[in-house]
């Protein structure tokens, strides 16, 4: 009875979609992201697995100097501090640099899927189990003409992780201090081995750039929120928020391009904050966007053979929709953890990957782990779909006539879509759900208020869980769900202490089994993320999730 239901829902679904429109570290390592291709690569049909991809140097001559991108984003930025702020796109990536780089494909030395590059630090080592050691770029200047060296090294890891606002102060907790060894030199103590310290001062988190010390001393701790100084190749020209961030090139870039003259390529950045995807989409077709990401999955048959537009899927990195956290503190999920496990029985995962991702999805079983993701495993319990038992629960939960929550949703496509999905599914097993949609920066904050039952967030598969334990780890700033488990801790610390990838893993998978057991974060599938282009777009790089307009160049 209920499997027929839930097929009409899910064609219901599908048809609405269709009428409205008809996803111990090298010292030496690449310098240079995957490059976009030239021509779309088909389409995965899987969830994503390991990939080496190489990156393609544009010969000198062809490279075009100068011009204008545009590029279209859902997302939009409340902060520019890069120690303080969770927002982070390619405005940040041209305001700011970072000590490390990383990019896709797995280490041959030491067996981490992924591979780290330099940039502020252009060489970095296990100097012994607990120091780590850095040497540092010369010759590089932040906007306001100050330089960068071990001083201002240390100030800005000292500030990101011992800052009240700083939002990654746990991905550092390790860090015992931070000391100049020279001019150009910095060690890292530890008061215990860090394995994922080096990926974690890369551009995979949000909250790890470097900024200028002086421009700080000068102006006041608040200044990098609305004026930023880093040494990246471009600045802010013009800022009006929720419309756009209008950036022009800066002289003083410290790395050159294919043609010897310093980057970046491209005279301006505009990104215009579209909430819209189908928006997007129209003025993307029409000329007036000529770069986007993580467009729709709906949409991806008609981009594929558009012949105007470039699409490139990237195998490493998933969407997760849906990511949702309860409220640990709020009834009536707090101590009550068969309620917790009715709202798992109830999602078909299979059902709104097939519904939402139009052959590219993949069901999502575990939260924030993908197949890419260290620690990942197929024999880890899993909640699969079963009515029966979501309704079993709910009644020896001492709810037998079902439960009334609320779930809080960013206003905006595919996220609405997809809560309201949700809501016929727990709707049906008895879990009566009302939807709070609000604006994305708002839901944010109720979200940090604790105002909320189940919060329906954005999240991405991370090479290293290490990355989304901070939204898991008890008192974190960005752990807005409250979430507190002492053995997870543990597990946690014990995993980070292990530079060796094997050891690494099978703790990880201990880690996964607790979050699974204590089900108070889940998900629902994951899509490929993309990036779409005009054809005049060349020279687009992707460090893992994060898009990199600095070798952009215009062929018109």
């Amino acid at each position: 009875m209920f499997s027929s239901i839930v097929k009409l829902l899910l064609l219901a679904v599908v048809a609405s979609l269709v009428a409205a429109c008809t996803p111990a570290a090298p010292t030496a390592a690449p310098t240079k992201a995957p490059a976009a291709p030239t021509a779309p690569p088909a389409a995965a049909t899987a969830a994503p697995a390991a990939t080496k991809v190489a990156a393609t140097a544009t010969p000198a001559a062809k490279i075009k100097r100068g011009g204008t991108l545009v590029m279209g984003r859902t997302f939009t930025y409340n902060d520019m501090d890069p120690h303080r702020s969770q927002s982070s796109g390619p405005i940040t990536t041209m305001l700011y640099d970072k000590l490390l780089e990383i990019n896709p494909g797995e280490d041959p030395k030491t067996g981490a899927r992924y591979q780290l590059a330099p940039m502020l630090a252009e060489s970095w080592s296990v100097v012994e189990p607990k120091v780590v050691e850095f040497k540092l770029r010369k010759g590089v200047k932040f906007h306001d003409g100050s330089e960068w060296n071990a001083d201002v090294a240390k100030w800005n890891l000292d500030r990101l992780r011992t800052d009240k606002k700083s939002i990654n102060k746990e991905l550092f907790a390790a860090i015992q201090s931070v000391d100049v060894v020279d001019p150009l030199t910095i060690r890292l103590k530890l008061e215990q081995p860090w394995g994922p310290i080096f990926l974690n001062l890369t551009s995979l988190q949000p909250g790890t750039s470097v900024a200028s010390k002086a421009a700080v001393e000068k102006s006041g701790d608040e200044i990098l929120s609305t004026k930023p100084v880093g040494s990246g190749p471009m600045v802010i020209d013009q800022w009006l928020r929720d419309d756009k961030v209008v950036m022009k090139k800066w002289d003083g870039y410290w790395k050159n391009g294919e043609d010897g003259k310093p980057l970046p390529y491209i005279d301006s950045f505009v990104e215009r904050f579209i909430q819209d995807p189908s928006v997007i989409m129209v003025e993307m077709k029409a000329g007036s966007v000529q770069l986007a990401e993580n467009i729709e999955a709906k949409d991806v048959a008609g981009l594929k053979i558009n012949p105007d537009l470039v699409y490139w899927q990237l195998p490493w990195v998933s969407l997760l929709y849906f990511t949702y956290g309860l409220n640990a503190d709020a009834e009536p999920f707090k101590d009550n953890p068969k309620v917790r496990y009715a709202l798992q029985y109830a999602l078909d995962r299979e059902g709104m990957a097939k519904a939402m991702g139009f052959g590219l999805a993949t069901p999502a079983y575990y939260w924030a782990w993908a197949p890419t993701t260290l620690g990942y495993s197929e024999d880890l319990p899993k909640y699969k779909f079963d009515l029966a038992k979501a309704k079993q629960m709910l009644a020896e939960a001492g709810y037998p006539n079902g439960i009334d929550i609320r779930l809080l949703t960013i206003s905006r496509q595919p996220e609405q879509r997809i809560g309201e999905l949700v809501k016929q599914m727990w709707d049906t097993a008895g879990i009566r759900t009302t939807m709070d949609v609000m604006e994305r920066l708002t839901t944010i904050d109720r979200a940090k208020a604790g105002n909320f039952q189940v919060y329906f967030y954005g999240h991405r598969n991370y090479p290293e869980p290490d990355m989304s334990f901070r939204l898991v780890t008890c008192n974190a700033a960005t752990n807005y769900t409250n979430y507190c488990n002492q053995e997870l801790m543990k597990c946690m610390s014990e995993g980070r202490a292990a530079f060796d990838t094997k050891e690494r893993e099978k703790v990880y998978q201990r880690c996964l089994r607790i979050i699974q057991e204590d089900a108070l974060v889940g998900g629902g599938y994951f899509i490929p993320q993309n990036r779409v282009m005009q054809k005049s777009v060349k020279g687009l790089q992707v460090h893992w999730q994060e898009t990199d307009v600095r070798e952009v160049w215009l062929d018109r």
